[in-house]
């Protein structure tokens, strides 16, 4: 850390162009701003540092990488093309609302460089998402740094206002589809249990027990995947339990209650080794990988899904098992049991779909947008209906119904204090 004092406030500087950000979920992130500190732009470059060692300790390590390899690189080369233009950006100061507009023009004009959609432009998601990340720099620096900061710079309110019409939402899996994937994750589990843990590779063990709780939670694959060793709580009544997980975007936590497995049905001839409940589901997982906790870094010790290394440079090495593992692994499921989707293809199996399937179908049951939007752990009855719904007129009705109520409610309230202050 590398303090410095300003008057009589201390200031948290980051330890020069090349830095390393210590994230407790990605390790090290290491950043370079040395090559944006040319060509004369080094007090610019300076501040977008800045602004990224500032938020290291809201943001995700690689979230913050994403800002500079998708936001800060393109927006240099928006400002290579105002230069050649003969009007040069050179200063934070010189950033204003009409910089900001030329911005928004230059990323409508962008186009894809590789890959099987080259050569067509940008996708509005992908424009959006490069001018929000230059947009919370900004907003950083005008927080942190507002005396050099031009007072001209503003944002438009919306400049993307058809963003969500069109990038759809994630479609759920129908219910043949969810049923082939429950038949599948019962096989395995069915198989485990005549064979004994050697009969999957450990990796596809740790799959399907991770696809089996994305199926009766519904909740975010990294929530799921950060599951730790007291994820599962008593709860005040003897039948059920609590499921904590955390969600890094925002760093919020979501509790959930959820039934404990019947002592009735786990003395019946109908037991397999298929757990009854959430809970248990978490804890075979956890008592599979409790031998690697000794072998993990103190860091990831506390964490369920963890798995040795079999091969190469880091053969014999614990890790945390991460998405991009999982979508791997995810492959091999299909591929070992042969799944199809409706229409006779390779079914794409991955858990952010199995989060709209599970709200789809408790909405499908209990008809209550409200309910959905709890166990789905959202902010509003308004995200869960446009993202995680696919009944969008009776699911449109409802949740505009819910916030209407809301909105009674509150005026209720306001009108009952003030009643009580008029007494």
């Amino acid at each position: 850390m590398n303090l410095a004092g300003v008057g009589t406030e201390v200031v948290d500087l980051p330890p020069g162009w090349h830095f390393t950000i210590d994230c407790p979920n990605h390790g090290l992130i290491r950043f370079d701003f040395e090559p944006f500190s040319r060509g004369g732009r080094q007090e610019l470059a300076a501040q977008f540092r800045d602004a990224v060692w500032s938020l290291r300790h809201q943001v995700q390590g690689n979230t913050l990488k994403d800002f500079v390899a998708a936001g800060v690189k393109p927006f240099w080369r928006f400002l290579d093309v105002l230069r050649e233009g003969g009007n040069g950006v050179d200063a934070l100061r010189e950033i204003d609302a009409a910089v900001i507009r030329q911005f928004l023009a230059w990323l409508e004009m962008q186009t894809v460089t590789e890959g099987k959609s080259r050569g067509k432009p940008w996708s509005l998601s992908s424009k959006k998402a490069v001018y929000d990340r230059m947009k919370s720099l900004l907003l950083n620096r005008q927080k942190f740094a507002p005396e050099l900061v031009s007072p001209a710079l503003a944002f438009p309110k919306n400049p993307f206002p058809r963003v969500n019409i069109a990038t759809p939402p994630r479609e759920p899996y129908t219910d043949s589809e969810l049923r082939r994937i429950v038949d599948a994750v019962n096989a395995d589990l069915r198989t485990l249990d005549a064979g004994g843990p050697g009969a999957l590779s450990s990796l596809q063990v740790l799959a399907v027990y991770l696809i089996a709780l994305a199926i009766a939670t519904g909740r975010n694959p990294q929530g799921l995947l950060d599951l730790r060793r007291d994820s599962v709580r008593p709860h005040p009544l003897a039948d059920r339990e609590i499921l904590v997980t955390e969600k890094r975007r925002g760093y919020s936590t979501q509790v959930t209650s959820y039934s404990k497995a019947s002592e009735e049905h786990a003395g019946s001839d109908q037991v397999t080794t298929i757990p009854l409940s959430v809970g248990s589901y978490v804890r075979a997982a956890m008592e599979y990988t409790a031998p690697l906790a000794s072998t993990a870094s103190a860091r990831h010790a506390d964490f369920i899904f963890l798995y040795r290394v079999e091969r190469g440079v880091r053969s014999g090495e614990t890790h945390r098992l991460d998405i991009r593992k999982f979508n791997q692994l995810a492959e091999s499921f299909v591929f070992r049991h042969g799944l199809k989707d409706d229409r006779s293809k390779s079914m794409q199996l991955n858990l952010a779909r199995l989060r709209p399937t599970f709200g789809t179908r408790l909405y499908e049951r209990t008809r209550d947008v409200r309910k959905v939007q709890r166990a789905l752990g959202h902010s509003s009855p308004q995200v869960t209906a446009r993202h995680y719904i696919t009944l969008p007129e009776t699911a449109h009705r409802d949740h505009t119904f819910v916030g209407q109520a809301d909105t009674l409610l509150a005026r209720l309230h306001v009108m009952t204090g003030l009643r009580r202050i008029n007494r």
